[in-house]
């Protein structure tokens, strides 16, 4: 395993969330990845012809699944 060194210093403590006028701040959940999932395959066909997404990709539903693709 590689040595990683922790993001912020151990006596840090890391909030759960952090919220201000502008965003807020959360640990992702498994409803932040459903959510997420839903959204794009909802928007597939129109994130195809924008030239969004990678075309002629098969995903984990059997149908097209898009990757992003230029996203840093």
């Amino acid at each position: 395993m590689l040595n990683r060194k922790p993001l912020v210093p151990p006596p840090f403590g890391v909030p759960e969330r952090l919220e201000t006028a502008r965003f807020i701040l959360s640990m992702l959940t498994i409803h932040n990845v459903v959510r997420d999932d839903d959204a794009v395959m909802s928007s597939t066909e129109h994130l195809q012809t924008t030239g969004r997404l990678c075309r002629n990709t098969t995903g984990h539903r059997g149908d097209r699944q898009p990757r992003t693709v230029g996203m840093t």
